[in-house]
């Protein structure tokens, strides 16, 4: 519910100036999976609280290592962490 909500609220009130972030236990309880650190570094990156939740799905979801450092060539790595057998 609280998502749907989400885009009649920027229709009404916009954005503020004053940064606004997610609370870490509000983000593990939301994305499971999600480890303390990982959320304490999409935290730190200063997105709106809606886009730390996306990202939050998408580093679980699609093993992306939140602690790469984007360069010229990559914007994000992805970590293998499970490995299935095709018989």
């Amino acid at each position: 519910m609280e998502d749907v909500r989400k885009a009649g609220y920027e229709l009404r009130a916009g954005r503020e100036a004053a940064p606004q972030s997610t609370d870490i236990e509000e983000l593990m309880r939301r994305v499971p999976g999600l480890t303390r650190k990982e959320a304490l570094k999409i935290q730190s990156i200063g997105m709106s609280p809606w886009e730390e939740l996306d990202y939050a799905y998408l580093v679980v979801n699609n093993g992306i290592d939140v602690f790469y450092n984007s360069n010229n060539s990559y914007l994000v790595r992805q970590v293998v962490t499970k490995y299935f057998m095709i018989i």
